[in-house]
């Protein structure tokens, strides 16, 4: 089993919008520790956010990071959002 990367949370935000069109980071993260089989890894204590897990860091740094295509995703007050769907499928 692989630890989660944040092309796979990209990947799965992008599935989240498609159905929401809006999604807050906690609620991001509820649905990522649902929906994944996390590993061990994944589970532990970020080294650099004590009171974080490291998925939920993963989670925080796709803004952090400017990970996602920004032009189809957007970022404001801790909620994602969709910006642009008509070119979503294209791509990834």
């Amino acid at each position: 089993m692989n630890n989660l990367s944040e092309e796979n949370l990209v990947e799965f935000l992008l599935v989240k919008l498609r159905a929401e069109r809006r999604v807050s980071l906690s609620e991001f993260k509820r649905a990522v520790r649902a929906g994944f089989l996390l590993t061990e890894h994944d589970l532990s204590p970020s080294p650099s956010r004590p009171n974080e897990l490291r998925y939920e860091q993963r989670c925080r740094n796709l803004k952090c990071h400017n990970k996602f295509p920004r032009h189809i995703i957007g970022y404001e007050n801790q909620v994602f959002y969709l910006i642009e769907d008509s070119r979503i499928e294209n791509e990834f």
